[in-house]
């Protein structure tokens, strides 16, 4: 597999800097500077895995790689279009997911590259594979991403008050599947809702 570094742009206007025969190398044209730079100055902004099938089939639904943006993240093909997941949100991700296999007595994938590279982005996906697997045999749940201040609270009505004064309510609701998390639904006759955000130091009370 090869690595092709492109400007920021549409498939029409971006431009390629260069292709690389390692990811390590295509990073190098950063410099490091993760954080810095504008989307339309000209630098590099995203590296692209390319390859055959087999060779593409490896890194799963992975687009691009953008090391410059929130401080990196993972672009990846999602129906007709793409969703971002940020390379820490992933590593967290992947390593409260690991303890739980492993708390289970379960063999978690290795992690054997820094996050934000190819190589982490296979295991965060291995990763995940292997806690649906868990569930399908044991019926486990896993919790992490469950939001701490709204455990036991699921079916009840709750006011959060912000670190800003301001203030919302919502009924606690809980996604389906294997890596359930919080929701905020509306109202008793709302089907679903977002998943909910608590911030550091917001204030949660039930109704």
């Amino acid at each position: 597999m090869q690595f092709q570094v492109f400007t920021a742009g549409t498939k029409e206007t971006r431009k390629l800097l260069g292709q690389f025969s390692d990811y390590d190398s295509a990073l190098a044209l950063f410099g490091g500077n993760f954080d810095e730079g504008k989307p339309n100055d000209g630098g590099p902004w995203a590296i692209v895995p390319v390859g055959n099938r087999d060779e593409l089939a490896t890194v799963g639904n992975l687009v691009s790689i953008n090391p410059r943006y929130s401080g990196g993240c993972y672009i990846l093909s999602a129906g007709d279009g793409v969703s971002c997941l940020g390379v820490k949100v992933c590593e967290r991700k992947r390593i409260d997911v690991a303890a739980w296999l492993e708390a289970h007595g379960q063999e978690a994938p290795a992690m054997k590259s820094a996050p934000g590279t190819p190589a982490a982005f296979i295991a965060y996906q291995e990763t995940m594979t292997a806690g649906a697997k868990y569930y399908a045999k044991s019926d486990n749940r896993c919790p992490a991403e469950l939001t701490p201040q709204l455990v036991g609270l699921e079916g009840r009505r709750v006011k959060v008050t912000r670190d800003d004064g301001g203030t919302h309510a919502f009924i606690v609701g809980k996604s389906t599947g294997w890596l359930p998390c919080h929701l905020e639904i509306e109202s008793e006759h709302a089907r679903g809702g977002p998943a909910a955000y608590i911030g550091e130091g917001w204030k949660v009370e039930p109704l």
